[in-house]
């Protein structure tokens, strides 16, 4: 098998309902939704603090929603591709575990399993099992797994492949993994896609409303209240401080 076929298989999906996934797997993927949320918020507020700024032109506007938009994506990329790259290699690595195989006595044995009917490899699976023969069972197992594959994943040939792999608890949690959590395609549905913070496509939404316009002359008519409240009690008796002498 090559590294590309390894691959393509360890990044299958099982095509489980999200509410079957591993929990541990759900809690990981609700730490990175929240993690990523706040890249959401920032581009939210960065509408927000563009219109209210009415000073600016359209031009200027749209500079810098492009300018600060780039940096907001990556960030985004930066911690969703590092976590979907780590669940990825690990279903990787589960894969591996159930299909190390490639010393020459298992090469010998899977050489005789390829040319056995599905009775045969049964029967061939039923005996090494109970006489303990662990690299002949391990070569049964993968022949069976590929003729499941080639027949949709199912039946008995797979249920050959399961026992084997439920027989040992490494096995065990690697099959788990690679059945309860998302394979390549879906993760990146689920992240990449799910959470990447929205794009503005038109510039016209930048510009202030009627909202912004007053917020605006509102506060210039407060900057201007206040000036005037100093200046015109800056001449007169200046309060005491309490507790100051006379």
């Amino acid at each position: 098998m090559t590294v590309n076929q390894i691959t393509g298989e360890a990044m299958q999906d099982s095509g489980l309902d999200p509410s079957q996934f591993d929990a541990g797997y759900r809690q990981r993927e609700e730490q990175i939704r929240g993690t990523l949320s706040r890249y959401f918020e920032q581009e939210v507020n960065l509408r927000r603090e563009i219109k209210a700024n009415v000073d600016l032109s359209p031009e200027a506007r749209q500079d810098l929603y492009r300018t600060r938009h780039e940096a907001i994506l990556d960030g985004f990329y930066r911690e969703a591709d590092a976590w979907t790259e780590n669940h990825l290699q690990s279903r990787l690595a589960a894969y591996r575990q159930l299909h190390a195989g490639n010393s020459e006595e298992f090469t010998n044995h899977l050489t005789r399993a390829v040319s056995m009917d599905d009775d045969q490899l049964e029967q061939a699976y039923r005996t090494a099992k109970r006489s303990g023969s662990r690299v002949l069972c391990q070569a049964i197992a993968q022949v069976a797994h590929d003729r499941s594959l080639s027949r949709g994943g199912a039946g008995k040939d797979y249920q050959i492949f399961e026992d084997w792999a439920s027989s040992d608890p490494v096995r065990s949690d690697a099959l788990r993994m690679l059945h309860t959590t998302p394979g390549q395609e879906r993760t990146y549905t689920r992240i990449q896609t799910a959470m990447k913070p929205p794009t503005l496509t038109d510039p016209n939404q930048l510009r202030p409303g009627a909202a912004e316009i007053e917020a605006a002359r509102e506060k210039q008519r407060q900057e201007a209240r206040e000036r005037r409240d100093f200046f015109n009690t800056s001449t007169g008796p200046r309060r005491r401080r309490r507790g100051a002498r006379r």
